[in-house]
């Protein structure tokens, strides 16, 4: 490749096990970055590529997944000559193993033929790269013009960084376009406008090569999406300090792994380190010592309870509970038959419901977000259940940075105005009556749960223009 500085990318062919695999082999990392991205976005395609001839299936991912292996060829032509690089494992998954019968050998290589020419044209083509190095905001809030920082990039096209605009359109409305101010290499700054509350946003990106083809870049269904709404929180709690969780209750049975808050010890099953950044501290079932062994202080024999303090939840309606969480059950006598259920009480604990179980074994923090409904409750509690039932496995669990927000748009000051004409008048006393004894929420002007007299009250006091 010294004799070639134009090499763009890198394939060292083996047999067998069906796989497309990317750096790293020799520690369970990837590339950072848009580099890391684009490795994985083409390995995706060259395996989707391969499928496309017979239906064959090659599973796409870094070297690592496979086994850690040090000094490959694949590791080297990225990390010392900066070429993309890529490991097929050929025909077979083991059935014939390293000797393929001669009529799948031509089937094989019209396979990769076709991956070589998918490569070729993402090569010459006009593609890039687009991530938010400060992440993408979904929800926005009412009247205030958003700043995102946006990175584009590409491997193989070069890009002219003048040409980059935000696109935006704001309820089906017309499509604006505005420029984006260069922030740094491949970096630039797009302004999303100010909107009404309730409002929804559609955002995308264009940028031109420099021999004039034009990129769209959008999400893998189409525009981003921003929700304009006024966002509240009620709780958040990043395991630092101890906010009042309660670390077990009656009737929890688990002989070990009960849960504990602590900087933890890793383990294969659990994390070294908290998913709070900067941050040091999460919940996780039991503690173990320095190279202790993998069940050395898992959940076994039962189960053990982590409860949040009680929120104050007074004038919430649709809410959304959101937390990391690391699960772990794939090993021991009888791995991936225990879950560790989600449940939210607004009684103060006399009855739960639940909301999420949790089954996925996690090799990183993960995060999960829930909608619930806490129209008219005045508190509410979550709790975390795991468990090791039946014959023994390993479990290991560990929750950080939770938060219960709400969302909502505030309610006008003329609420007899059902219909928005700007005024109180016979239009809207005939859409109250036709909700007369519903619950529909519109109508439902004190709340109560129930369009009545006390909600036509309320619209006979507000006759006339709004204020």
């Amino acid at each position: 490749m010294a004799a070639n500085p134009n090499t763009a990318i890198f394939f060292d062919v083996h047999c067998y096990s069906q796989l497309v695999l990317w750096p790293y082999g020799y520690d369970s990392t990837e590339p950072e970055g848009p580099a890391g991205e684009i490795h994985r976005n083409l390995g995706e395609g060259i395996a989707a590529a391969i499928e496309s001839i017979n239906g064959r299936v090659f599973d796409p991912q870094p070297a690592h997944d496979l086994y850690l292996a040090s000094g490959t060829s694949l590791d080297w032509a990225w990390d010392d000559a900066g070429v993309y690089a890529f490991t097929y494992e050929l025909r077979d998954t083991g059935e014939f193993g390293f000797v393929l019968p001669p009529d799948q050998i031509i089937p094989s290589g019209d396979e990769i033929l076709e991956s070589f020419l998918y490569v070729g044209e993402e090569l010459v083509g006009s593609n890039a790269l687009i991530d938010f190095p400060e992440g993408f905001p979904t929800v926005v809030p009412v009247d205030t013009p958003t700043e995102i920082v946006v990175s584009i990039s590409s491997a193989f096209t070069e890009l002219d960084p003048t040409s980059a605009v935000v696109r935006t359109r704001i309820d089906g409305g017309p499509l604006v376009t505005d420029p984006m101010s260069l922030a740094g290499i491949d970096r630039y700054l797009a302004i999303v406008p100010a909107a009404d509350c309730g409002a929804v946003i559609e955002v995308d990106f264009l940028i031109e090569t420099t021999n004039g083809n034009t990129i769209v870049l959008q999400s893998e269904t189409g525009p981003w999406r921003i929700d304009v709404v006024n966002e509240a929180v009620f709780f958040d709690d990043d395991a630092e300090t101890d906010l009042g969780w309660t670390l077990g209750l009656p009737g929890d049975d688990a002989t070990t792994g009960v849960w504990v808050r602590v900087d933890p010890i890793g383990t294969a099953a659990q994390p070294e380190n908290d998913a709070s950044d900067p941050g040091t501290i999460c919940f996780v079932t039991g503690q173990g010592s320095v190279g202790g062994s993998l069940g050395e202080n898992d959940v076994d024999g039962g189960s053990t309870s982590l409860v949040t303090p009680s929120i104050d939840t007074t004038g919430a309606d649709v809410g959304t509970i959101a937390f990391a969480y690391w699960y772990r059950n794939d090993a021991g006598a009888s791995p991936n038959q225990d879950s560790m259920p989600v449940e939210i009480s607004t009684d103060g604990g006399t009855s739960w419901t639940t909301i999420a179980i949790i089954s996925d074994n996690a090799t990183a923090w993960r995060l999960l977000e829930i909608e619930v409904d806490l129209t008219g409750s005045i508190s509410a509690q979550v709790r975390f259940v795991a468990s090791d039932l039946g014959d023994g496995s390993i479990v290991e669990a560990a929750i950080d940075d939770f938060s219960l927000t709400t969302r909502s748009c505030p309610k006008t000051d003329c609420p007899g105005d059902l219909d928005g004409g700007g005024q109180v008048d016979g239009g809207d006393l005939g859409l109250l009556l036709a909700a007369w004894g519903t619950s529909d929420p519109a109508a439902d002007l004190n709340g109560d749960g129930t369009v009545n007299g006390a909600d036509l009250g309320l619209l006979l006091a507000g006759w006339g223009p709004c204020p």
